[in-house]
């Protein structure tokens, strides 16, 4: 091989290889975002978990209104 030869394949590599480096670099750019917006949904998760009422107070609210309605109803009016 001529040495021009394997300076344009030496060139050659040093593109590619830049253009990999690239690559690589927008792939942690992703993944350093998606690390992120993981991070910020498991703190809004947590934050609907403390604002929700639990499953059994709402079902003596309901229970509570139920009777509620029933003793109104029946209870006669004068």
């Amino acid at each position: 091989m001529a040495g021009s030869e394997l300076e344009e394949l030496r060139r050659a590599m040093e593109v590619g290889f830049a253009k990999l480096d690239g690559r690589f670099d927008v792939v942690d750019e992703r993944l350093k975002a998606l690390g992120t917006t993981q991070e910020r949904h498991e703190e809004e998760l947590g934050a609907a978990r403390e604002r929700r009422w639990p499953l059994p107070v709402l079902g003596v609210l309901g229970s509570l209104g139920g009777i509620a309605s029933i003793a109104a109803w029946v209870t006669p009016h004068k």
